[in-house]
Formats: C-alpha cells, sequence, structure tokens
C-alpha cells in the first residue's frame, strides 16, 4: 500500500493509507485537527515522519507504520519546516527549519538518541539572532463568534506603558502568516518598540477546507471583520 497525504471525507488534510489491493484508504492520526504538509517513510526506521500546520507553526511528528500510533518528537521552536530527508539507516532525519530567528537552516534529528543538531547558521555574524522576538500564537472570537488567531511579536522589556501595534494581513485570498523570518519587520519591534499581529483571518490555508471557503464571494468582507 501507500502512504499519502489526502483529505477525502474530512476538513483537514491528514495521514492516509491507501491498501492496493482493494483502494480502500484509511485515515491515521484523525485525533490531530490540523493540515498535514508533508511526510517522508523510512523502512529502516519503522516510522513515518509528518509535518502538522498549527496555526501558522509546523510541528515534526512521527508515526509507526505497523501499530499506527504516534511516537516521540523533537521540541523545536516555532518555525517553518520542509525538505524532510531519512537518512538510508533510519537513524536520523534532516530537514530545512525557519524561525522567527534563522531565515532557513539546515537541521536534523537522532530517532535514537532523540538529538536535535543543527548543521547551518544563515544569519550574519555581526546579528545577535537570540534578540529577534519570538511569536506567539493569540486567539480571539470574531463577530460570529468564530476563533481566529494570529502570531503576535512583542517589544523587548525597555520599551515601557502601551505600546503601538502594526497589524498586518497577508495576501491572498488562500495564503497564511507562517512563524517564519520577519527580516527587517524586527527592527519595527526591537528598535522602535511596535508590536507586530499577523492574523489569519478567515480563508487563510492551514486551518481546513471550511475555513479556507469562509470569504468566497460575497463573503469577502467577513475577513476584515475578524
Amino acid at each position: 500500500g501507500l502512504f499519502v497525504i489526502s483529505d477525502r471525507g474530512s476538513a483537514f488534510r491528514h495521514v492516509a493509507w491507501i491498501d492496493l489491493a482493494t483502494g480502500r484508504e484509511q485515515a491515521l492520526a484523525t485525533n490531530l485537527k490540523f493540515d498535514v504538509e508533508d511526510i517522508a517513510l523510512s523502512a529502516p526506521a519503522k516510522r513515518l515522519a509528518f509535518v502538522t500546520n498549527e496555526a501558522g507553526s509546523h510541528v515534526l511528528r512521527f508515526l509507526d507504520p505497523g501499530t499506527r500510533k504516534e511516537l516521540p518528537r523533537p521540541a523545536l521552536v516555532s518555525g517553518v519546516i520542509s525538505g524532510l530527508r531519512w537518512r538510508k539507516d533510519g537513524g536520523e532525519i534532516a530537514f530545512t527549519h525557519a524561525s522567527s530567528r534563522s531565515p532557513g537552516d539546515v537541521f536534523s534529528y537522532d530517532v535514537r538518541e532523540h538529538r536535535v543538531t543543527r548543521w547551518t547558521n544563515g544569519n550574519s555574524p555581526a546579528l545577535n539572532a537570540a534578540a529577534l522576538p519570538a511569536p506567539r500564537i493569540i486567539r480571539w472570537k470574531s463577530f460570529d463568534g468564530r476563533e481566529i488567531t494570529g502570531l503576535y511579536y512583542h517589544p523587548p522589556s525597555k520599551f515601557e506603558g502601551v505600546r503601538p501595534v502594526v497589524v498586518s494581513v497577508h495576501g491572498g485570498p488562500a495564503s497564511q502568516a507562517r512563524a517564519g523570518y520577519i527580516g527587517r519587520n524586527n527592527y519595527l519591534v526591537n528598535e522602535l518598540g511596535i508590536a507586530l499581529i499577523y492574523p489569519n483571518v478567515r480563508g487563510s490555508t492551514g486551518f481546513g477546507k471550511e475555513f479556507l471557503r469562509l470569504d468566497n464571494g460575497r463573503l469577502r468582507e467577513d475577513s476584515v471583520k475578524d
């Protein structure tokens, strides 16, 4: 059979198993109400790696192909994961990870030792990446009671009192604010003390098929109300 990403009969893209003999499709890890964006199987490791999109931040997860149960996963900072590649012997998986403090670097996870290794550093030597703000996910209720989320970047503690806020809505209509590198916008937060909010209004990807359709046609202004 095949391990695939499917949204058949579900609001979310999930991991599924297709039996080639019968054509029957079985959804796996159905307790996870997030879109799956990448998968990579290793027969020697007896693991299926997959990435879930959780309010704009990626989580690297593992599934036992035999028992179909989740296995331990690495603790990574909020960010965007891509390019899953297993070592041939199945002992390690490599991936690219971009975050608020890295525009995209190569990491690996040793599944036996539960150890994460960073292999590259794309930042300028003059940059103190540790000083860059990490986003946190915020949630609020919209006009119709639906929960909307966003990525919030808070100024450092040297800025006191009420702070100005920039709300930056992503393009689209089908797109999503992600917990990746915000580049020169770090200047607004770190040097000017301006808070940043990147909302994922209705119509954003990553929150299931129903949420994606909520701003279609005459409903477009509902995303503005969010």
